[in-house]
């Protein structure tokens, strides 16, 4: 939980700059109720609750079909590849299985705005607002394969149909002022961007055009940026404040002292190799804690934040070109605090991934575009510059380098990529979505990097 909620202050870019809707002192100085009252006024008043807890209580687990645990294992592929192998007869049992889940899913993506409900009966506003964590990416990741199927059978139409219906899951996730539902919206996005591009090296859509305004829509939803600040504020001083009456008796706190005990030893990055750790062991923290306090760590907290504020409002590009001096301040004003030192391990995670998804959604659009133009001019340009402004406003950005993507037309079929995490261009060498030296080529599509992506 933790984890996330540090993680999701840097997750979102693009939003607008406002001022705290909350500081900590405000909200320390009200009662428990008081600040679930504050959280809960902070959400839009549409309930989507009840939509998604009938998609949980009717969702048939793919395990639960037969051969579907062979399938389970190459889920993610399967998601972008042309064919299923010897997996195909459970996937489609598994589709068919959950028709229930599927049509509830398809009212979801299609609202224009909804939200998780707030408990407005709960201790605190993290177990106030942790119900919005609760929508799983499984059931999305089904409604991305009866989009594959769709393809497969040559139903086009229908597999781009549920295809737009994940970005749009995925901005109703993303614009959820919520640090629990950040990252499975964020989860969902490198699905769903990973199928188009799949789709759209098999077969283009009819209408191009069409399919660049409905996914422009379903990426522009974006949460309320003082409603983000209260909610963030609000669940890391409980965090802070559960820690230290765990610090004081673990005893009575067992699963606030679970959660510090997984930082401490049991996190792993994505290539499973362990996390710096900043105490030996738990009893050490609690050492650091007992010399420190409750102020001196929301004080801290309230640094760390304003940091990561700061990086979430500026452009993406601009964002990711601080990313070094980002990582730096935040250790500085984390080094003080036990806590902080703690939970920001890796203060620039979420920000590779949006540049990463930033970066798809860019190739997307760039894709259709010269798409549009091949219809009208019968061939692609040899500059990506004459898609402006007849199709394109403005070039899309690659977030690693503010520049435009990389096009070239000298390849056959042409190539789209970005100069990666290092900012250089080493002209279409693809590194895997590592964030090492190298280039992420994004067309054509290529079958690697699942695991990295998805």
């Amino acid at each position: 939980m933790t984890r996330t909620m540090t993680c999701v202050v840097i997750g979102l870019t693009g939003l607008c700059a406002s001022a705290f809707a909350a500081d900590s002192a405000e909200l320390r100085s009200l009662s428990p109720q008081a600040r679930v009252a504050r959280v809960a006024a902070a959400f839009p008043k549409v309930d989507a609750a009840p939509q998604l807890s009938a998609v949980t209580a009717s969702f048939v687990e793919l395990h639960q079909v037969e051969g579907g645990e062979r399938a389970l294992n190459g889920l993610s592929s399967a998601i972008v590849r042309g064919g299923f192998g010897g997996s195909e007869a459970a996937l489609r049992e598994w589709v068919r299985r959950n028709s229930q889940s599927l049509e509830t899913l398809e009212k979801i993506a299609d609202a224009p705005r909804w939200a998780f409900k707030v408990d407005g009966a709960a201790p605190n506003p993290t177990a106030a607002t942790q119900s919005l964590g609760a929508f799983e990416a499984s059931s999305c990741r089904m409604l991305a394969i009866r989009a594959n199927l769709a393809a497969c059978d040559g139903k086009w139409e229908a597999a781009y149909a549920d295809n737009i219906r994940l970005h749009r899951i995925a901005g109703h996730l993303l614009s959820q002022p919520s640090p629990f539902a950040q990252p499975v919206g964020r989860r969902i996005a490198r699905i769903a961007l990973r199928q188009t591009l799949a789709f759209m090296g098999r077969t283009m859509p009819a209408d191009p055009a069409a399919l660049t305004e409905a996914l422009r829509t379903a990426w522009n939803m974006r949460p309320d940026a003082e409603a983000l600040d209260l909610v963030i504020a609000a669940t890391e001083l409980d965090f802070i404040e559960a820690s230290y009456a765990w610090a004081k008796d673990p005893s009575r706190h067992g699963g606030q002292g679970f959660a510090l005990e997984a930082y401490l030893f049991d996190v792993s990055n994505d290539s499973a190799k362990p996390l710096p750790r900043p105490y030996r062991d738990i009893e050490e923290l609690r050492a650091a804690m007992a010399k420190s306090s409750i102020e001196k760590s929301i004080a801290a907290a309230d640094a760390v934040r304003a940091l990561l504020r700061a990086s979430r409002t500026a452009p993406i590009h601009e964002a990711w070109r601080g990313v070094d001096a980002l990582r730096e301040q935040v250790g500085k004003a984390a080094a003080a605090d036990p806590l902080q030192r703690v939970v920001h391990l890796m203060p620039d995670a979420d920000l590779f991934e949006m540049a990463s998804i930033g970066a798809q959604r860019a190739a997307v659009e760039l894709v259709l575009a010269l798409q549009i133009y091949q219809a009208k001019e019968k061939s692609i340009p040899s500059d990506a510059a004459a898609l402006v402004p007849a199709i394109l406003p403005a070039l899309p950005i690659d977030p690693f380098s503010g520049k435009p993507l990389v096009y070239s037309q000298s390849a056959k079929p042409f190539v789209v990529y970005s100069v990666g995490p290092d900012g250089k261009d080493d002209e279409g060498e693809d590194n895997g979505w590592r964030r090492d030296p190298g280039d992420f080529l994004l067309w054509p599509p290529l079958s690697g990097g699942l695991s990295t992506v998805e």
